[in-house]
């Protein structure tokens, strides 16, 4: 039972991780003028559905989520954020892990994207870029 729980929320955190990666993404295209004002809208809403919300004082990202005591700044401080530099130095080795783990998947989300240049919306579908 217990290994079925953990591999729920490892499934789970990799999910999360995964949206992180894609919300990074959009912020780029934002920043870029691709469609920026549709990828900010989308931006919002899987950030508010998925992963927490803007603190409307602070305008700081707090997260649904919340790691290990060992993991867990990095992942409120730089993840959530969706910080563009991740700091490298002075870290447990698994949080030098997730940061790999983050940066890996976001680079070959970068090239899926890159490489299934869509031509537009098909079958009801839109692109996110």
């Amino acid at each position: 039972m217990i290994s079925a729980n953990f591999q729920q929320l490892a499934n789970f955190i990799w999910s999360v991780d995964d949206l992180l990666r894609g919300l990074r993404l959009l912020k780029r295209y934002v920043a870029e003028g691709k469609d920026a004002e549709r990828n900010r809208q989308r931006m919002d809403q899987i950030r508010a559905s998925y992963i927490g919300y803007l603190d409307p004082v602070t305008l700081v990202p707090r997260s649904k989520l919340s790691l290990n005591r060992n993991n867990d700044d990095y992942y409120q401080r730089y993840l959530v954020p969706l910080e563009d530099h991740l700091p490298q130095r002075g870290f447990p080795a698994s949080v030098h892990a997730m940061r790999k783990a983050f940066e890996w998947f976001e680079r070959r989300l970068r090239d899926y994207v890159k490489s299934s240049a869509d031509p537009g919306p098909r079958h009801g579908h839109r692109a996110i870029y």
